[in-house]
């Protein structure tokens, strides 16, 4: 398989229609906006030299084969886990792709999914999943077996409405995105709230359907704004750091969203989902490059919608439509790192300080 890549220059510069649409669905688009997302708009790049990446399995009727996955996540030894809305299970590979075993069925009962949305894993190996329908988070070991839950449906500090994703921080704080109520919730390992933050807006600190979460060595954590087309950044108490990003099609511009990862090295990765893109950039958001998925008719294919760094800076990229999960090697951002190291000293024009 080839990844086109394309990268500014300058700066170091969706096989099933009704899955794919369940995807977008999930983000609350309206029907002009999936059908925006299934032709998206390709930016003006200038291509760079073709580059592999390896798919780790896709959408199938075997036992290793995904249906809807939704997301993913790396235990301490770069183990994969990966939860699947179609199949109501956890599929689990090895750091070499292999497919190793699953766990998980269809319920409402504890060890059960409804609607899983999204899975992460402590420095303990604790497996956490969020369930949309019953606003739940659930922790299970690495084989499946329940050791607890927590949350419940409600607008209440401790509730969540819709939880779209779950991010774990490097002190075990469990972060909680809500689409429902347009905030950020975090609780203990054991689920004790804590604090939360955001309302509905467009302002600094307000969010229109947060997604993505993710966090740097400093601390701070990153946030895709979905409909704001944009990425904030806060600290770990909800402090307003900075943001950057709007609606858009060009360098640093965003449609929708859906995702973020930091490397070890904090370069910052978006997945630009209705732009069928990712975009790399500098903790203070100043702009690297762009990885544009194409087939060789020159068609864009990937609509990334949620992605990881493991221990070793490979990033894994579930694309929606195609219900697969691919891996991308640490080398192949080895080109933007001398840049990164250059401008990460300080913000850059269009990032707000």
């Amino acid at each position: 398989m080839i990844l086109r890549t394309s990268f500014s220059i300058a700066l170091l510069d969706k096989t099933a229609l009704l899955l794919g649409i369940l995807a977008c669905l999930l983000f609350n688009l309206s029907s002009a906006e999936i059908e925006s997302d299934l032709r998206p708009p390709t930016p003006k790049t200038t291509p760079l030299p073709q580059i592999p990446y390896q798919t780790i399995s896709e959408r199938g009727s075997e036992p290793h084969n995904f249906l809807a996955p939704l997301g993913l996540a790396l235990d301490s030894k770069n183990t994969l886990f990966v939860v699947d809305a179609g199949r109501m299970q956890v599929l689990v590979f090895n750091p070499e792709g292999r497919y190793l075993y699953s766990w998980g069925k269809r319920g409402t009962a504890m060890g059960t999914f409804s609607s899983p949305s999204d899975i992460a894993i402590n420095q303990f190996n604790d497996v956490y999943v969020a369930d949309v329908a019953t606003g739940r988070f659930q922790i299970f070991d690495l084989l499946g077996r329940i050791k607890s839950s927590f949350s419940k449906k409600g607008a209440s500090p401790g509730e969540v409405g819709y939880p779209q994703c779950i991010a774990i921080s490097s002190q075990g704080e469990v972060y909680v995105s809500d689409i429902q109520f347009h905030r950020i919730q975090v609780f203990d390992m054991q689920g004790t709230f804590m604090r939360m933050w955001g309302n509905l807006g467009d302002q600094p600190g307000e969010f229109y359907q947060p997604g993505g979460l993710a966090f740097d060595d400093t601390g701070l954590v990153y946030v895709t704004d979905t409909y704001n087309h944009r990425i904030q950044v806060f600290d770990q108490y909800g402090q307003f750091v900075r943001a950057w990003g709007k609606q858009g099609t060009q360098q640093g511009e965003f449609q929708y969203p859906t995702d973020i990862a930091v490397s070890s090295k904090r370069l910052v990765v978006v997945a630009d989902s209705g732009n069928a893109r990712l975009q790399c950039f500098a903790p203070t958001g100043a702009y690297f490059g762009n990885l544009l998925w194409q087939d060789d008719n020159q068609r864009p294919i990937v609509r990334p919608q949620r992605l990881t760094f493991d221990h070793k800076d490979n990033l894994y990229v579930i694309d929606a439509p195609r219900g697969r999960v691919i891996r991308i090697k640490a080398n192949v951002f080895d080109g933007l790192r001398q840049s990164l190291n250059a401008l990460q000293q300080g913000p850059t024009k269009g990032a707000s300080p």
